[in-house]
């Protein structure tokens, strides 16, 4: 006799031994009425995707707005790969596998997500600061970096854990943009698993299950897992810190306290908005069940003690930085962002598939019903982020983890585990199809490409070192001397800039504007050596970084490149940016070594 509790393949059982009972057990029967029910998700999906493309001029992103990702030919494609990605869902809902062998799935299986986005380029030019501050950690240490992190080395408003977990590869691999990806690849991966573990603590193992399935249909952070920047070390270590507390709040022993209050210490040291990330871990003593609430509040309330002692210490080192910080944040910053915001229909129904919010929009309905206050602890600081009006999709990465926990939530009400896992599936085969086809081409349209492009042709140039010449771009906020770190990330030849050219400073101009981007302005001065303009045509090799193809030269470096008589330029161009990076590289032979990347040489 077969058993089957709400429709669940994992409860069947099946009395018969031999091979064929083995088989059987495999796969899960499937009724008719399950079957239309995928087929009608299947056509919602599609739907949803020819909604999303017409009504692409409503999204606002910065970054990946449909408006410019998306043309006909793309959708075309995406509902292609999307079909396919249906059956190949519907097939694998039908497999009995333990959920711990689904967790391994999913943890390797968005490793290669990660991946995949590994050959995009550094799109975001706070990357340039990252890897400046891991390029003197590199090089004079990391007592010399945090003794002069905010007096000699600007912080502008970031915290130092990332630039030192960059420092601290740069310092083991070398500066190797290879080692960065697989070390941010791989906290993409932890969240997920991370994600599957919040949830088991909270409800169970399958509502994780499907919560880490839809942390993975969100292509906005497909893109972000691999690129030198906070946001994902921040996601990181804001869910490691919450399901650490949770530990630490139910067990008795001071290990989990330990742990926890280094994890909320690590995290606070990525970004200051984590805090807003951790605020679940104040309402567990009224959420959490079966649970003696004066018990947990003992515990926690000698969890906050451990953590503030350590967040005091740190304080005390480092208070007029941080009193510096907050008050950039405060008096510029948070302003500044006011006005260069994307809507939350942009990030909630183009930047995350939709069916995850619409599953944590029904989560709420479905909550209030069963009155499940365990349901606060991923929705608190879920709502404090919207009321608060935090509206940048990649401000909000740090509580992705937690919508798709209140969503999971939701989807865990439906009854028939086909059905759950089909919408969790198929949200994930559509984000991966948007993810490669249109998110990846688009990125690799932009002008970013070509600091990567050319920094590969100059690793095959027979030169000792690169001379840099950065042309002003008016027409930006950007500080355009920002473009010698990125190219920087990429090449493996040491860089010296020039002062033959002068760099109109725009600090104040751009304070007045209130522009978020002022923070390429604060640098005092970019950690390259110098070369003098009158030396510029005995260098083996010039780079001229400008914002578009023909700007002119001064007379001085015009008359330097005669000396050159070969000369590559990278032109792409996306016509979205203001910010562009037209890369021409001069040189006087045209004698190639092998192309051995930096990354390649280290690791």
């Amino acid at each position: 006799m077969t058993v089957i509790a709400e429709k669940d393949c994992s409860t069947i059982v099946q009395p018969d031994a031999g091979r064929s009972s083995i088989s059987s057990s495999m796969a899960c029967p499937v009724a008719s009425e399950t079957k239309l029910t995928i087929l009608l998700i299947s056509l919602l999906a599609l739907v949803v995707l020819l909604a999303q493309f017409i009504l692409r001029d409503y999204d606002n992103n910065r970054l990946l707005s449909w408006q410019w990702i998306m043309n006909q030919h793309d959708l075309l494609m995406i509902i292609l790969f999307s079909a396919i990605g249906f059956v190949v869902v519907y097939k694998s809902c039908y497999l009995r596998i333990p959920i711990s062998r689904e967790v391994i799935v999913l943890v390797v299986g968005s490793y290669f997500v990660g991946m995949a986005t590994w050959s995009a380029p550094e799109f975001m030019v706070d990357t340039g600061r990252y890897f400046a501050h891991a390029k003197l950690i590199a090089t004079h240490g990391l007592g010399y970096f945090l003794s002069e992190w905010g007096y000699g080395i600007n912080a502008w408003t970031d915290m130092p854990l990332a630039s030192v977990i960059y420092g601290a590869l740069f310092y083991v691999f070398g500066e190797s943009r290879l080692a960065v990806q697989i070390a941010n690849t791989c906290l993409f991966s932890g969240s997920i698993y991370l994600t599957y573990l919040l949830g088991k603590e909270l409800w169970d193992a399958r509502t994780g299950v499907i919560a880490a399935w839809l942390l993975l249909a969100i292509p906005f952070l497909h893109v972000q897992a691999s690129q030198m920047l906070v946001d994902v070390p921040a996601m990181f270590f804001s869910v490691l810190a919450i399901v650490l507390s949770i530990k630490a709040a139910k067990s008795q022993g001071n290990g989990w306290l330990l742990l926890a209050s280094a994890a909320i210490v690590f995290a606070l040291l990525t970004k200051y908005s984590v805090w807003i990330a951790l605020t679940p871990i104040a309402v567990l003593p009224f959420a959490l069940k079966d649970c003696d609430r004066a018990e947990i509040l003992r515990r926690l309330s000698l969890l906050a003690l451990v953590t503030g002692v350590l967040l005091v210490f740190v304080f005390y080192v480092h208070h007029p930085v941080l009193l510096k910080q907050l008050k950039i944040l405060l008096d510029y910053q948070l302003p500044a962002l006011q006005r260069w915001q994307e809507s939350y229909a942009s990030t909630f129904f183009y930047q995350i598939h939709p069916f995850v919010t619409l599953a944590a929009l029904a989560s709420i309905v479905f909550a209030i019903r069963k009155k499940e206050l365990m349901y606060l602890i991923p929705a608190f600081a879920l709502g404090l982020m919207l009321v608060i009006g935090v509206y940048r999709a990649r401000y909000l990465i740090i509580v992705f983890p937690l919508l798709t926990l209140v969503a999971a939530f939701g989807i865990r009400q439906i009854k028939d585990i086909m059905i759950r896992r089909f919408i969790a599936r198929s949200a994930v085969a559509v984000s991966l199809a948007v993810t490669l086809v249109a998110n990846m081409n688009f990125l690799q349209s932009t002008s970013a490409v070509n600091l990567k492009d050319a920094s590969h042709y100059l690793n095959t140039l027979d030169a000792q070192h690169i001379v840099v010449i950065v042309m002003p771009q008016p027409g930006t906020a950007v500080n355009p001397l920002i473009s010698v770190p990125l190219l920087d990330y990429y090449t493996d030849k040491p860089l010296f800039v020039t002062d033959s050219v002068s760099i109109p400073d725009s600090r104040n101009n751009v304070s007045k504007v209130i522009s978020p981007l002022r923070f390429t302005w604060e640098v005092d001065q970019y950690p390259y050596p110098i070369v003098d303009a009158t030396s510029l045509s005995t260098q083996p090799v010039i780079v001229v970084i400008s914002g578009e193809s023909e700007q002119s030269l001064s007379g001085a470096v015009t008359d330097a490149l005669r000396h050159y008589p070969h000369k590559k330029t990278f032109t792409v161009n996306d016509g979205v940016f203001r910010f562009q990076t037209v890369i021409t590289v001069y040189h006087k032979t045209v004698y190639h070594k092998k192309n051995t990347s930096r990354s390649e040489l280290t690791l």
